[in-house]
């Protein structure tokens, strides 16, 4: 498919055969993008070929996204304005321990992590692709009152300023597309603003965050809200 190939051929991946495997992979999960690996793959043969490819410890996300990256640009600096969309999912990997040898009852394990991806759509919800996943894991020891001493690079709620610099960049990349950034009320902090303040007039990108609270603001004529 020509998309697919357009889509892969920024990709500087260290073996030639790894392209042709991710090519494969993104036709079989594009065409069936709700469902399991097993399930859109044909065959176990290469079920397992695209399990090896995504554990590959020589392949690194950043690389399999470097040719989606620069298809996702071209797509973005046609369109007069383009969304980018930052929230927060949760990804849990349960194993099972032991059973217990009663049924059902069973003993697991839960592996945690959390991703904060940018998704790029226009205003008619056409996606246009995928922006700086970001992945962490939450210690096991809460931070507790100390959390208020931290810098905010420090923080969870950092992953939002990463995510507007994410959308400023492609607005300084695509000058002819108004470029802006949405968050939910999680992204309702002061540091957001700061760092809009901060940018040039040319860099910067609109954006629209969902209020936490109710504030008071001081509003000029001159003012669009």
């Amino acid at each position: 498919m020509r998309w697919i190939a357009s889509e892969v051929a920024g990709c500087r991946l260290k073996d030639q055969r790894l392209q042709q495997r991710l090519a494969v992979i993104v036709e079989r999960l594009g065409a069936k993008p709700t469902a399991s690996i097993p399930a859109a793959c044909r065959g176990w043969g290469e079920t397992q070929a695209t399990y090896r490819f995504l554990s590959n410890a020589r392949i690194k996300a950043e690389e399999i996204l470097e040719g989606h990256g620069q298809a996702r640009v071209k797509r973005i600096a046609a369109e007069p304005v383009v969304v980018i969309v930052q929230d927060t999912t949760v990804l849990e990997y349960i194993k099972d321990v032991v059973g217990k040898g009663m049924g059902t009852l069973r003993e697991t394990s839960r592996d945690e992590h959390l991703l904060h991806p940018s998704v790029a759509f226009t205003p008619a919800r056409v996606n246009l692709g995928v922006l700086t996943p970001q992945f962490w894991h939450r210690p096991e020891e809460p931070v507790g009152h100390l959390r208020a001493q931290r810098p905010i690079e420090e923080k969870e709620s950092y992953r939002w300023l990463v995510g507007y610099a994410t959308a400023c960049e492609v607005q300084r990349r695509c000058p002819e597309t108004l470029v802006v950034s949405v968050a939910d009320r999680e992204g309702d902090i002061h540091e957001w603003f700061l760092a809009a303040a901060e940018r040039a007039e040319e860099e910067r990108a609109a954006f629209v965050i969902r209020a936490k609270c109710n504030r008071r603001v001081a509003a000029h004529p001159q003012d669009t809200y």
